[in-house]
């Protein structure tokens, strides 16, 4: 199911739509994304990235950030080349950096990955954890734009791919990062339950790159002792590194 919902949400039929549509509530997100006059090249909304199905945590944003020049798949890309770019158990192969079109590493690390690498870490209680096998991203609108432009409209719309999402998810734990993947989650309560058909334990903190206190810090003890005890059954791969600080 992962894979042909990967390819549903990657190929969403709203598309070409809200990019003409200008009352369109995705037009201003999907519109984001126009590299030159004429341009209908874009990269496609992420579904999530990791082993959906497999990773025992999985963490919710807003929406993905957009770089023309790293190696996300385009429109003009194949299903295989985008079902297997977002449904591989690494999610990125140089993470916590991003890897340009030509597959060079960035300089510089991705914060918000740094972010909830660290959280991960803090949640499982260890750090012999791989991204992408042990806990998985997604969003509550998928379609790519900088500093959250068009999310607040597209989140009533988008989200309702996040039901889909979560049956098709093997996480224990769902931690909802910011204001607007909180909206969601409220608007979806009792409607999400996972692939083995439970309800996971659901957590919520800021946004990693909000002001103020962030972090699990802002977990109670009570909901950090039933998120670890929740991703204690997770097992740990054969011969994995750890990938702590």
């Amino acid at each position: 199911m992962a894979t042909s919902l990967a390819v549903r949400i990657a190929r969403c039929d709203r598309l070409s739509t809200a990019f003409v549509t200008a009352g369109d509530p995705c037009h201003e997100v999907v519109k984001y994304q126009t590299f030159g006059a004429g341009c209908r090249a874009w990269q496609v909304p992420e579904p999530w990235r990791g082993d959906l199905a497999g990773a025992c945590l999985l963490f919710v944003s807003s929406n993905p950030s957009t770089d023309p020049l790293d190696d996300c798949p385009w429109n003009t890309d194949t299903n295989q080349r985008i079902d297997s770019y977002f449904n591989s158990s690494g999610i990125a192969a140089n993470f916590p950096h991003s890897t340009s079109a030509v597959g060079q590493r960035s300089k510089g690390a991705v914060s918000f990955w740094m972010s909830i690498n660290r959280y991960a870490i803090e949640l499982f209680g260890h750090n012999n954890l791989l991204p992408g096998v042990h806990y998985a991203i997604t969003e509550v609108v998928h379609c790519k734009s900088r500093d959250e432009v068009g999310v607040n409209a597209a989140l009533p719309q988008c989200s309702g791919y996040m039901p889909d999402i979560l049956r098709s998810s093997g996480a224990n734990v769902v931690v909802w990062l910011g204001s607007h993947a909180q909206k969601a989650a409220a608007s979806l309560k009792g409607q999400l339950v996972n692939s083995r058909g439970t309800s996971p334990l659901e957590l919520r903190l800021p946004h990693p790159n909000s002001r103020g206190q962030r972090g699990v810090a802002c977990l109670s003890d009570n909901e950090r002792a039933l998120a670890m005890r929740a991703l204690s059954s997770c097992q740990v791969v054969t011969g994995a590194k750890g990938n702590g600080p």
